[in-house]
């Protein structure tokens, strides 16, 4: 009911900002849809989370590819600055909005002052934080997806079934209206790392002892996304009896760290078990998990670094009661598992009430797939 009434209040308030004019809808890469020069100025708007940075790569690198003379600029929020490094691998500059009206006032006259040729909203739900920042560019066009606020945008792209289509292929429509062809260009994922990075890493961690490594996540966005103390300690266990080519390596979020000493000191005495160091950057738990074969996680934003690097990956998913398709490891080996709906509909949608049977069974299949000499 929340959620219906957050919807609607959003239309109305869009429709009042912009009215019901039409937006041009591009189906099809068009050259002269846009007609920008080499020397455009391009401002994309990703100011969500971690891991819509981390999926919205392909396109950063095919604009760059397409207009690699231009200003290509992009917008993060407090919630994913951390991950700057990855988007200025494309992009020259890196602005920051934050929920303050004082601060997103003096931010869109600063955006104004640069005169950027085109806005690209990379969000696929109606976002009324984007509709202004739209209107505040002063962008002369501006491309989004066909949505409840597509009255912000001057062109539209058509907007992928979200129950059928990945994240990464519904935001790469937005390339369309640039003449490129998402479905003739590279949409894998990435994450850049030094040299540096990885040596740096791989001087924090225990020396590998065993072929493989098993990276395990413990930690997730809020309690919901715990699998339980028990239930890892368990799946260690039976890792230490079944896969001998492998060893386990427990990270988490600096708030996990008393949870995965835990499970650490219940199980290292059967070796094949390792406790990362806790790390305080994104950039340093990047190249942890760099250093693991294959993943398991709660869905967080690891499950796109892992994707980045082609990980084999299980991930325990939430259930979604819109039936939207969950955002799985991208064109990355992996299996997927979801609180029952049973469960969700009993008040219970925590990942801790998916079956520790059902998480080893995709496990071992998993290992089995990718890895059939060693596991």
């Amino acid at each position: 009911m929340l959620k219906t009434l957050e919807l609607t209040f959003r239309r109305i308030f869009i429709r009042s900002l912009y009215g019901s004019r039409g937006a041009q809808r591009v189906t099809k890469p068009d050259d002269d849809c846009l007609s920008l020069p080499p020397l455009c100025r391009i401002l994309l708007l990703r100011q969500d989370r971690i891991g819509d940075v981390i999926v919205s790569t392909p396109i950063l690198r095919a604009l760059r590819q397409k207009y690699p003379e231009a200003r290509i600029d992009i917008m993060l929020g407090d919630n994913n600055v951390a991950v700057q490094n990855l988007a200025l691998t494309y992009c020259d500059t890196v602005w920051r909005y934050t929920k303050s009206l004082p601060k997103l006032l003096r931010l869109m006259r600063s955006l104004r002052r640069v005169k950027y040729d085109v806005v690209i909203d990379l969000i696929d739900n109606a976002s009324v934080t984007s509709s202004l920042l739209v209107r505040g560019t002063g962008a002369r066009f501006s491309v989004g997806i066909d949505k409840e606020n597509a009255a912000a945008y001057s062109h539209v792209v058509p907007l992928l079934d979200r129950t059928q289509f990945h994240i990464v292929h519904r935001i790469a429509q937005l390339l369309l209206p640039f003449g490129i062809d998402p479905s003739a260009i590279n949409l894998d994922l990435e994450y850049p790392l030094s040299e540096k990075d990885i040596r740096a890493a791989q001087s924090k961690l225990p020396a590998k002892k065993h072929p493989f490594r098993l990276g395990i996540n413990i930690s997730g966005r809020g309690e919901e996304m715990y699998w339980g103390q028990e239930n890892f300690i368990r799946l260690v266990r039976k890792m230490q009896r079944t896969f001998p080519a492998f060893e386990v390596l427990l990270l988490g979020s600096p708030d996990y760290a008393e949870e995965a000493r835990c499970i650490y000191e219940a199980t290292y005495l059967d070796g094949a078990v390792a406790l990362a160091p806790t790390v305080w950057s994104l950039h340093e738990f990047a190249a942890l998990l760099h250093e693991c074969d294959a993943v398991l996680t709660p869905d967080t934003s690891v499950v796109h670094l892992a994707a980045a690097w082609k990980r084999p990956t299980v991930v325990l998913f939430v259930f979604n009661e819109f039936g939207l398709a969950h955002w799985t490891p991208f064109h990355t080996p992996h299996r997927a598992l979801v609180v029952d709906e049973e469960d969700f509909l009993s008040g219970e949608n925590v990942v801790r009430t998916i079956p520790f049977e059902d998480v080893w069974k995709a496990l071992q299949d998993l290992l089995r797939q990718e890895f059939p000499l060693e596991a």
